[in-house]
């Protein structure tokens, strides 16, 4: 069976590219079928069956597949949302929605490909990105040398302008939601892909709760649980959660991901590139100083999050009193790694400095305060 069958009205699929839309494999989302998003992407429902996967993730959005397409020349990843019923009306919703992810194009982003939707099955196909992501890159990996701050830079300006792009360009103007170094792509030379955007939309249209296992995730049942087959993990299952990265409006009761939610996430990441700290790891003391943090003229405001706003990650707050109270050396917060040994390169001092005063403005507790991400990412861009 073939992609599409050409001919469908998709007034919604429009493209400057002019890749999407109005091909013969382009299929506006009959239900059973595996469907393009652009006429770049060729591969059959049948390639993508016979093909070996490989598990690379399980959790509440679904199992992860790295799958390499039986003609040997496409790999792509694969996610299996489940199943959760749904008719034609869900089906049409869903299509809607994938395409407009699908029609978001940066170099900083992770594209989505194809999309598949039946009641008992439904599934995206990405872009597959082979250098793992951000997280596993900051843990340290079997034979892989510490982050340099060259690389580091690099990343945070990467992700930072697909952020801004999905926020300002983007066909929907997309919230990501779900901003953690899990979520941050690299390819071999470190450039960072900012994955799992719209994701938590294409999971409530499905029907398939995302802080709960995938209705079709056990055993061989479903369409690609019966059809590929199954060899062991190439990773361990994501088990970091998007909860420290959040900000403290997200305790709120039906509080929503807004694009200054993004921006505090992202501030988080962001200081956890320069520390090696996660969001809740408590501080002390590491190594010497050679250079120290300019103090802040004023902290009558409360920004530290101790108080009635609460819930503000112990990262931040560690990194904003040495800043604001202590005059603490940045040289105690910044990553030991890109300290230790004799052949370690010096830190560019004002690169340094600068790139924590980013991060504290995207982690202020009033999310007014915080930056839009067009303009972190050109505070970021004019480091180094």
């Amino acid at each position: 069976m073939l992609w599409g069958r050409g001919g469908a009205d998709d007034s919604d699929a429009s493209s400057d590219d002019g890749e999407e839309g109005g091909g013969g494999k382009y299929n506006s989302g009959s239900e059973g079928e595996l469907v393009a998003i652009d006429r770049g992407f060729r591969v059959e429902l049948d390639e993508l069956l016979r093909s070996s996967a490989y598990v690379l993730g399980k959790g509440g959005k679904g199992i992860v597949y790295k799958v390499v397409v039986a003609n040997g020349t496409t790999t792509v990843a694969v996610r299996r949302l489940g199943g959760g019923g749904g008719g034609a009306d869900r089906c049409k919703e869903f299509a809607a929605e994938a395409r407009a992810v699908g029609r978001a194009r940066h170099p900083n982003v992770v594209r989505l490909r194809a999309y598949y939707w039946s009641p008992d099955e439904k599934l995206v196909v990405t872009d597959f990105v082979g250098n793992g992501n951000l997280a596993a890159a900051l843990r340290g990996r079997p034979g892989q040398s510490v982050l340099s701050w060259s690389a580091r830079t690099k990343i945070a300006k990467g992700a930072a302008r697909g952020l801004a792009y999905l926020h300002e360009c983007s066909p929907r103007r997309f919230v990501h939601g779900e901003v953690k170094p899990s979520n941050i792509l690299l390819d071999a030379d470190f450039t960072p892909r900012v994955a799992d955007f719209g994701l938590a939309r294409l999971l409530a249209i499905a029907g398939c709760a995302p802080d709960g296992p995938p209705s079709s995730a056990g055993g061989g049942g479903g369409l690609l649980g019966g059809a590929i087959p199954y060899t062991k993990p190439a990773t361990a299952p994501d088990r970091g959660g998007g909860g420290g990265y959040r900000p403290p409006e997200a305790r709120a009761p039906g509080a929503r991901p807004t694009q200054k939610w993004d921006v505090f996430s992202f501030g988080v990441v962001l200081l956890e590139l320069l520390t090696g700290r996660g969001p809740g790891d408590h501080a002390s003391p590491s190594t010497s100083a050679s250079f120290s943090a300019p103090v802040s003229g004023s902290t009558a405001t409360d920004r530290s999050g101790s108080g009635e706003h609460g819930a503000v990650p112990e990262v931040v707050r560690w990194v904003r009193r040495g800043f604001e109270e202590d005059a603490r050396p940045v040289a105690e917060m910044v990553d030991p790694a890109l300290l230790r040994g004799a052949g370690a390169p010096p830190l560019p001092k004002k690169e340094v400095v600068a790139a924590f005063h980013v991060a504290l403005a995207c982690t202020e507790v009033d999310p007014e305060l915080r930056p839009r991400m067009k303009s972190v990412a050109e505070s970021l861009d004019k480091i180094g």
